[in-house]
């Protein structure tokens, strides 16, 4: 289920406007503030499938963009972590041109697209609803 979801969340993302296919998904946006210091540890459920997710990434061609990703572990787990939240973030690559990311949350900690995410400002932020 994974493989599929990905491949469709990547031709949604190409061809349809992103905040459509954000809300598609079941996210509403939410207020930029600080994360809270208390963070927990993610359920095994969300690491697992977010493990599945990044394999299965990987085994596509033309490696999926890091909003898929996080789409899809959103949507392969949304009935198990409610407090999931999707960061969309702003940066500069090393030439100084603009760069997007994407990354999920649960329990405060990175589930998906940690690696990048300290190089990006948070400008929107989204959670189940």
């Amino acid at each position: 289920m994974t493989l599929p979801l990905l491949v469709l969340l990547e031709l949604a993302l190409r061809t349809l406007p992103v905040p459509r296919v954000i809300r598609a998904c079941g996210l509403r946006p939410v207020p930029v503030a600080p994360e809270s210091p208390t963070a927990t540890t993610p359920t095994l459920r969300v690491r697992g499938r977010a493990r599945l997710v990044r394999t299965g990434a990987r085994t596509l061609g033309g490696r999926p963009r890091c909003l898929a990703q996080a789409l899809t572990l959103v949507l392969l787990t949304r009935r198990a972590a409610r407090d999931l939240t999707l960061h969309l973030g702003v940066g500069r690559d090393d030439a100084g041109a603009l760069r997007a990311h994407a990354w999920v949350r649960h329990g405060g900690v990175v589930v998906i697209g940690g690696e990048e995410a300290p190089d990006f400002v948070e400008v929107e932020r989204f959670a189940l609803g």
